[in-house]
């Protein structure tokens, strides 16, 4: 099951404050997020996620990575490792199964 952005969520402050870009970012990384040990992740570099990403939103990575610290900063996700990779966490409040 794919998950989406929670209604509750949407409907936040948090999310009325958040840049256009860093919107389509987080709706676009939940094509890309796995469950593992109860998060929602994301595994790949900024520049990585950002190239999966950009085209389908019209960014350019650049754009994306700047949403990702914006994300990040906002609490929305959470940057962490899984094995030598980079990965990003999605927030529980963030996602609704």
């Amino acid at each position: 099951m794919q998950p989406i952005l929670s209604p509750a969520f949407k409907e936040s402050t948090k999310w009325q404050t958040l840049s256009a870009p860093a919107k389509c970012a987080l709706e676009g990384m939940l094509q890309f997020v796995t469950r593992k040990h109860c998060d929602w992740v994301i595994e790949g570099t900024p520049k990585q996620i950002g190239d999966w990403i950009g085209p389908e939103v019209n960014l350019n990575a650049t754009e994306i990575v700047t949403a990702l610290r914006e994300l990040d900063t906002a609490g929305c996700i959470r940057r962490g490792r899984v094995g030598n990779g980079s990965s990003f966490i999605v927030a529980p409040v963030v996602v609704d199964r």
